[in-house]
């Protein structure tokens, strides 16, 4: 992909990103799923979204992950999606971000 929430720009060329890696410092490589599902839920709590129900194509549904952060349970045994620790915005699209001039949003 050449283009994605990373890496969204302004009209000039300003870096302004709409989604971050938000890695565990104590485990970068294998964040427990305590963090993943605590990651969901401040995400949701400020509008945002994460790729913790994410699933490639044949992979079961994460009902049980979903039903955990819906009942806020970071200490539920749960399989998460094969993106958990991206947090992007909600409600637009690749094709906005590509056109639509974020460095006058607050």
């Amino acid at each position: 992909m050449k283009f994605g929430f990373h890496n969204a720009t302004g009209p000039h060329g300003e870096k302004l990103s709409l989604a971050v890696d938000m890695l565990d410092d104590d485990n970068p490589l294998g964040p427990p799923t305590r963090y993943l599902l605590a990651l969901a839920i401040a995400a949701r709590d400020n509008g945002l979204d994460t790729g913790i129900l994410w699933r490639r194509k044949g992979q079961p549904p994460l009902a049980e992950a979903a039903a955990a952060i819906a009942a806020r349970d970071i200490e539920a045994s749960v399989h998460v999606g094969w993106d958990p620790t991206h947090v992007e915005v909600v409600g637009v699209t690749l094709a906005e971000a590509q056109t639509r001039d974020f460095s006058k949003v607050t």
